[in-house]
């Protein structure tokens, strides 16, 4: 599913699952420094590093099962 997929951040498989996937991936690559920074990335270019929504909540839920 693409809600996993984006909490998970794994890029290739939402690319796989958006209606035009190539576009999708080619716009999130271009949003970051290089293809290899892009597929590894925890975060998108939407609100970048500091700002992630799914990034932030993960990382509390990491903290909370401690």
């Amino acid at each position: 599913m693409m809600t996993e997929a984006r909490m998970n951040f794994d890029w290739q498989k939402q690319f796989e699952l958006a209606l035009d996937g190539k576009t999708a991936k080619n716009r999130y690559i271009s949003g970051l420094a290089s293809e290899d920074n892009a597929i590894n990335a925890d975060h998108c270019s939407m609100c970048s590093k500091d700002f992630c929504a799914l990034l932030a909540t993960k990382q509390i839920q990491e903290k909370l099962e401690m």
